[in-house]
């Protein structure tokens, strides 16, 4: 692993330099690769072998997952859009994190909104929001006054 580390400065230089050579931006994108999916290796095996770090509590070890799962995704990213444009390859690596980021967003939101529908907390999809039952006593004339509404 340390030899991937130590190799970040030189790939980051080249592809730095020669940012519109295909290579050189591969080269960097593949040494991304290969550290990050060494970092996740070693992710998994510390949640397989809990008596190196403690347990690890699972909402945590999915957080963990996830935030090592992005810069491989960035890297294999990148790699494709070299083909096209090596220049603006780069920009993979802020992109995909903010893409995987709503995408978690929406799914958080989309899941809790069906678990409050499923719970009785929320109406479904396509009944008033309002009504005058579950309204303070203080709203239901002024609401009652709104055609919208009523």
């Amino acid at each position: 692993m340390l030899i991937f580390v130590v190799l970040v400065p030189f790939t980051t230089h080249v592809s730095g330099d020669y940012s519109s050579v295909q290579i050189a931006v591969v080269l960097f994108h593949a040494n991304m690769l290969i550290l990050s999916l060494l970092f996740f290796c070693q992710w998994q095996y510390l949640l397989r072998h809990p008596s190196l770090m403690g347990p690890i509590p699972p909402d945590r070890a999915t957080v963990g997952v996830v935030d090592r799962i992005k810069t491989p995704v960035s890297a294999c990213v990148g790699i494709l859009v070299s083909f096209y444009s090596p220049a603006n390859s780069m920009w993979a690596y802020p992109v995909v994190p903010l893409g995987i980021y709503a995408i978690q967003t929406a799914v958080r939101t989309i899941t809790a909104t069906a678990d409050r529908i499923s719970n009785g907390k929320l109406p479904e999809p396509g009944t008033p929001h309002l009504s005058h039952k579950h309204c303070a006593p203080g709203l239901r004339a002024g609401l009652s006054r709104m055609p919208l509404l009523t």
